[in-house]
C-alpha cells in the first residue's frame, strides 16, 4: 500500500517538493558536524622585530558557503605585542586571510586564537611570539669592535700578571671566591628577580 501511494504521488509536484526538502535536510544534517580547520603561516614561535609588523597568513579549510567563520585573536601581553585587527571574518568560500602583529617592546608573549563557526566556539589555541631588536650594520660593526677590544684587553691584563701575585691569591682564595659568587651567582639572580616584575 505504501508503494502504491508513493507511485501515485511520483508524477505530482508535491512528491518532487518533498524530495527536494528531504535531500536538503540530509545535506544540512551532514554538513552541520563538519568543522572548519585553520592553520597559520608561519605556524609557531613568531619572531617579531621591535617597532615593526609581522604579517601572518591564516588558512581556512572545511568551511562551506553557508558557514559564518570568525577568527578572534588576543595578545596575552599587550605591552610586548599588539594586534591591530583582532577579529577576522571569513567571507563565504574565502580560504585565506592575513593579519599583523606589532612588536611594542622587547619580551615574550603568547597569542591566543579562537575560531567560531556559526557563532559556536569550535577551536582554541595559542602560539608563542618574541619581540627582538632588529640587527643593522652599525650594531654588527659595534659588536665586532667591542669583542676585539675586550680580547686585546684580556691579553694585556694576562701579560701584566706576576707569578708571585698569583701564588698569594691561591694560598688565600677567600676574596676571589666571594667575588666570583657575587658576580656570577648573586648579581644575575638579583637582576632577574628585580626585572621579572616589570
Amino acid at each position: 500500500m505504501v508503494t502504491h501511494f508513493t507511485m501515485s504521488l511520483e508524477n505530482s509536484g508535491i512528491y518532487q517538493a518533498k524530495r527536494v526538502i528531504l535531500v536538503s535536510t540530509i545535506i544540512s544534517a551532514l554538513t552541520s558536524n563538519v568543522y572548519a580547520l585553520i592553520t597559520f603561516d608561519p605556524p609557531n614561535a613568531l619572531r617579531i622585530v621591535l617597532d615593526d609588523y609581522l604579517e601572518i597568513r591564516a588558512n581556512l579549510d572545511n568551511a562551506t558557503k553557508q558557514d559564518v567563520v570568525v577568527l578572534q585573536l588576543t595578545s596575552l601581553e599587550t605591552k610586548v605585542a599588539s594586534i591591530p585587527l583582532d577579529e577576522i571574518y571569513f567571507e563565504p568560500y574565502e580560504r585565506m586571510h592575513t593579519f599583523k602583529i606589532k612588536g611594542e617592546r622587547l619580551g615574550l608573549t603568547q597569542v591566543e586564537w579562537k575560531l567560531y563557526q556559526n557563532l559556536k566556539l569550535i577551536a582554541i589555541g595559542k602560539f608563542d611570539a618574541s619581540v627582538k631588536r632588529g640587527q643593522d650594520n652599525i650594531q654588527l660593526i659595534f659588536t665586532i669592535f667591542v669583542v676585539i677590544l675586550i680580547s686585546i684587553n684580556n691579553v694585556n691584563m694576562g701579560c701584566l700578571l706576576d707569578l708571585e701575585t698569583i701564588k698569594k691569591v691561591l694560598r688565600a682564595p677567600t676574596a676571589p671566591i666571594i667575588g666570583f659568587c657575587c658576580q656570577f651567582l648573586f648579581m644575575p639572580l638579583v637582576s632577574f628577580e628585580t626585572f621579572s616584575h616589570f
